[in-house]
């Protein structure tokens, strides 16, 4: 971590500042998210599943690898990416033929 930006989060924590401090670093936060949504505005369509490991290690009967593929329901899961413990990114794709 930068040194600078560890003493600012020191002063943080030692309690409240000046009204204009206050107001200096309530305006920067803002400033922050913006930058933040402005950058987030070119990600495509995209999902976040939280817990789907869980899914993906029980339906394979392993700890999923890139290129593994699952049916669940009307969609098709491909591991796109994993580490040795889980699956980073998941592609999910809405089959043609629902299986019965």
């Amino acid at each position: 971590m930068d040194s600078k930006k560890r003493l600012y989060d020191n002063r943080l924590l030692v309690g409240p500042q000046s009204t204009w401090k206050d107001l200096k670093r309530s305006v920067q936060i803002g400033a922050e998210f913006f930058y933040g949504f402005r950058k987030l505005r070119h990600v495509k369509k995209c999902v976040t599943i939280f817990g789907s490991d869980g899914l993906l290690t029980e339906a394979l009967e392993n700890l999923p690898q890139r290129g593994d593929t699952i049916e669940w329901r009307e969609f098709e899961l491909t591991v796109l990416s994993a580490t040795p413990r889980q699956a980073e990114f998941v592609r999910i794709r809405k089959r043609s033929e629902p299986q019965e």
